[in-house]
């Protein structure tokens, strides 16, 4: 059975991917993410400070194989974002190892999206996530440097693993190396590298490179719009102002005991703040249609133009990109990255 694994990057559209694409090819000859198979993926990713041992990942590797035996369908396809890395922390984990150990002959395929504009798109997820805050507090910018987090690992089920969307470590931000751990792991003829800005500029174009890769024909297309169309930088300012009590107090963040240490007219003001919340980034946040202030009133702005920070981001990831060329054609990669 051929099998292809499209491992994200998170912030590239992954899951228009899965409801627009690769859930209208499922049928008898095509398995798309069967759910026993990505219960068990799920169990063996090494992420969160996590050691899965060998014994775990042979039962698994078992596991999977004999399913694909009794699977009639010529073609498996499996896709979640969350495979290449966590985008809070920027755990990659072993994952490369893990996919290759399971299943060794697999086709890799990936998104990458220019640094500088996936962390404006991540600083706008954070703000989904109910942690307000100006974007240089989110990037751990003062004095003109951009700091390290320090922070001890986070696991699934810790309490306060929410709070690990508070901040990001630029410096921790190495997508030339995760490629390239693919690159290695896999080798060039298994391993589809695209671009999300080539994407943008022709949707079409790159789906139909993705489903000829795979071998199968490019569904019909519902629509395009949602793709990579976060919330405002306006709403996300609004709710940073908001849940401030525009300056009366400090920002509150998911499962963190910041929240239960305030008095009881502050705890008063953020349950109403939460409420206003549920009003603009209803349950389905992810879903652009849902978010209602957006759908009324869409204002964007350069959310890193302030205190030079795009600026000073650009010459940092342009510099770090320039490690693509070992294993990418120049032509091939949009001017923006270098």
């Amino acid at each position: 059975m051929e099998v292809y694994i499209h491992i994200g990057f998170p912030r590239t559209g992954s899951k228009w991917f899965g409801a627009q694409v690769y859930g209208k090819l499922q049928n008898e000859e095509f398995s798309f993410n069967p759910p026993a198979i990505m219960k068990v993926i799920g169990g063996v990713i090494s992420m969160y400070g996590v050691e899965v041992n060998n014994d775990t990942l042979r039962k698994a590797k078992d596991f999977i194989d004999n399913e694909l035996k009794k699977s009639i369908a010529k073609k498996l396809l499996i896709h979640r974002e969350g495979l290449s890395m966590d985008p809070w922390i920027q755990d990659y984990g072993n994952t490369h190892s893990v996919l290759k150990y399971i299943f060794p002959d697999a086709k890799i395929i990936v998104m990458m999206r220019y640094q500088v504009d996936w962390i404006v798109s991540l600083y706008k997820g954070s703000c989904q996530k109910q942690c307000y805050q100006e974007v240089k507090v989110f990037l751990n910018y003062s004095n003109d440097n951009f700091h390290p987090v320090i922070r001890k690992p986070f696991k699934r089920k810790e309490k306060g693993f929410g709070v690990r969307k508070n901040r990001l470590d630029i410096n921790t931000v190495k997508f030339p190396e995760l490629l390239k751990l693919y690159y290695d792991t896999f080798e060039k003829r298994n391993l589809k590298i695209l671009f999300f800005e080539d994407f943008k500029k022709d949707e079409n174009a790159v789906v139909d490179d993705i489903c000829k890769y795979i071998g199968v024909s490019a569904p019909a297309i519902d629509s395009f719009a949602a793709i990579g169309k976060g919330p405002s930088a306006f709403t996300c300012k609004l709710m940073h102002l908001i849940y401030n009590g525009f300056g009366l107090y400090t920002p509150s963040f998911s499962n963190s005991q910041e929240r239960d240490n305030r008095n009881f007219f502050a705890r008063a003001y953020m349950s109403f703040a939460f409420k206003i919340n549920q009003l603009i980034f209803p349950t389905d946040y992810d879903i652009s249609e849902k978010r209602n202030l957006d759908k009324l009133f869409y204002y964007n702005w350069d959310m890193l133009k302030k205190d030079g920070l795009r600026g000073k981001l650009d010459q940092i990831y342009k510099e770090d990109n320039k490690k693509l060329l070992e294993f990418i054609q120049r032509k091939r990669i949009p001017d923006v990255y270098l």
